[in-house]
């Protein structure tokens, strides 16, 4: 198998295993977030591990899957990675629109994974803490 196909096949189970594993539904639509309501106590850790980011990605203290780009220490780069934008900027328009800028590396794969603005800042608070 090509390594873009293995690691594009390697996602999609890691997304299905987990999101089994945690009653995250996704809709079909590649626009369209989980159908389920987004917790009243929002802890950016919480919903990185809740929401399926771990499936694909290592989190700051919490370990997480290899296909997309370790965000353990993103801070240290993402307020050069585009042009014009600080850190959180860039964190928020990642999670919104995975495809914006993809990190050298990696394909662009990342689904759009429908956050609430509430658990989207949250989530941006507990990777650049």
């Amino acid at each position: 198998m090509r390594p873009d196909r293995r690691r594009l096949w390697l996602a999609a189970v890691a997304t299905v295993v987990f999101s089994v594993g945690t009653g995250v539904v996704y809709a079909a639509g590649p626009s369209e977030g989980p159908v389920h309501a987004a917790p009243a106590n929002l802890d950016g850790r919480s919903v990185f591990l809740t929401r399926g980011c771990i499936a694909c990605h290592q989190g700051p203290g919490v370990g997480g899957g290899s296909v997309g780009p370790d965000l353990t220490a993103v801070s240290n780069v993402a307020d050069e990675r585009v042009p014009g934008l600080g850190a959180e900027a860039y964190v928020r328009q990642s999670i919104r629109d995975p495809r914006a800028f993809v990190v050298p590396g990696f394909s662009p794969q990342m689904p759009t994974v429908g956050l609430s603005d509430d658990e989207i800042e949250a989530v941006v608070s507990f990777l650049l803490g």
